[in-house]
Parts: structure tokens; C-alpha cells; sequence
């Protein structure tokens, strides 16, 4: 596999884990646990958090339209994180990389406004099947969105060759 580190100027205090080219496996339990949370999110937050989580959602808008890359990532913790503690449960996974990557294409950040906007909308109805099903398709969008920018990352990193001696 070839893979590339997360590590850059833009991103410094984020660890240097490198990703690898088929690294499904993360996301694959990434959007189970998604799921689960949603779930769960749906079932016991309360009204307090849902508001919570509103307001998290207005603040990675307001990041998306300033443009921060650091802001967006850490609104976009903070969404997800409102979630997870809304479930009741200590689901939390080190899956940020993932969710950084996603963040860092510029083209895709009205993309996951929208996305948030329904996660939010499904998880205020409390419909868990809507909820699930927007969280799959913010994760499926996720996964599409890495391999491309893994894809294209690899394809403009020089090849090492074994040089003369």
C-alpha cells in the first residue's frame, strides 16, 4: 500500500499516523459506531442537547464561511462530539484523521454543512432510520473524498528510485 502522513503546517498538533491507500477498515467502523450514536442520540437526547448541538452546527457554519481550516476541524469535533455525549455512552474513537481529511477539501465543506444540517434535522424528529441514513451518506461522502485526495496526493509525490552507486 502506498500511504502518505497526516502531519503538515496547516494541521501541526495532529499525530503523523499514516494513512494507508485501503484503510476502509477505520471508516467501516467509523460509520457503525456513526450509526450506533445516531441511534442512541435519537433515542436519549435530551431537549438541552439537541439545542446544544444546534448551536454546534451554527458555529461549523460560521467556520465554513470564514474559512479556517483548524476552526472547521474543531467545529466539526465539536458537532460530532455533542452526539456522542448525547448517547448516554463513551463511544469515542480516534477517527479525526478522517474527518480532518474530509474538512481539508475546500470544494466539500458546503457538502458537509448540508450533511450536518441532516443529521441535525432527522436526529430533532427523532427519526433513527432518517438519522442512520444521513449519517451513512455523510460517511460514505467521507470515504469518497479521502481515497480521492489519498489518490491524488500519491499521484503527484515523486517516485523513489534506487538511484546509482
Amino acid at each position: 500500500y502506498q500511504s502518505f502522513s497526516t502531519a503538515n503546517t496547516e494541521f501541526p498538533y495532529w499525530y503523523t499516523r499514516k494513512f494507508e491507500e485501503c484503510d476502509g477498515d477505520v471508516l467501516e467502523v467509523r460509520r457503525s459506531l456513526e450509526e450506533l450514536a445516531i441511534e442512541l442520540a435519537c433515542q436519549r437526547m435530551t431537549d438541552e442537547e439537541i439545542d446544544q448541538l444546534e448551536q454546534r452546527q451554527n458555529a461549523f457554519k460560521n467556520a465554513i464561511h470564514k474559512g479556517n481550516a483548524m476552526n472547521i476541524a474543531e467545529t466539526d469535533e465539536a458537532f460530532h462530539d455533542v452526539i456522542y455525549l448525547g448517547t448516554g455512552n463513551n463511544l469515542r474513537e480516534q477517527m479525526y484523521r478522517y474527518r480532518l481529511e474530509y474538512i481539508k477539501d475546500e470544494d466539500k465543506r458546503q457538502i458537509l454543512v448540508v450533511e450536518h444540517e441532516h443529521i441535525l434535522a432527522a436526529i430533532k424528529t427523532r427519526n433513527i432510520a432518517e438519522a442512520k441514513n444521513a449519517a451513512r451518506e455523510h460517511i460514505d461522502n467521507q470515504e469518497i473524498t479521502v481515497s480521492k485526495n489519498i489518490k491524488e496526493q500519491e499521484d503527484v509525490q515523486p517516485v523513489r528510485g534506487r538511484g546509482r552507486r
